[in-house]
C-alpha cells in the first residue's frame, strides 16, 4: 500500500494461499481488511515482476518495486502502470514466470 500523505510504500504481509495452488481455497481464505485513505494506492503484483533479472543475475526485487512506487506513487495510474512496463521492459534479461499487477487508488 503505498500512503499518499506519507509518499511511503506499507509493506502488508499476507497469509494464505497462493491462487492456483488448489482448485477450491474457500474452507482455507482468511477475511481482512487495511483502511486506506484518499490518494493511497494498492498495489497487487505476481512475484513474476520481482524476480525478473537483468543481464547481471540481478532480480527486480521487492526493494526496486517499492522505490519505483513511492517515486511515481502520485502519478496518474495509467501513467504509473506505463512506467512500470517501460522500467521492466528495460531492466529484464530474462523472464521465466508470468508477469501480473493491479493499482488501485482511493478516490
Amino acid at each position: 500500500v503505498y500512503r499518499a500523505q506519507l509518499k511511503k510504500v506499507e509493506v502488508i504481509e499476507t497469509d494464505g494461499l497462493w491462487l492456483g495452488m488448489l482448485s477450491d481455497i474457500s474452507n482455507i481464505t482468511k477475511l481482512s481488511s487495511v483502511r486506506l485513505n484518499k490518494g493511497d494506492l494498492i498495489f497487487l503484483y505476481t512475484d513474476g515482476l520481482t524476480q525478473i533479472k537483468n543481464r547481471f543475475g540481478e532480480q527486480y526485487s521487492l526493494t526496486r518495486l517499492i522505490m519505483f512506487i513511492e517515486k511515481n506513487g502520485d502519478l496518474d495510474l495509467e501513467v504509473i502502470k506505463d512506467k512500470l512496463i517501460n522500467e521492466i521492459e528495460e531492466f529484464k534479461e530474462e523472464q521465466n514466470d508470468d508477469i501480473s499487477f493491479l493499482i488501485l487508488r482511493k478516490q
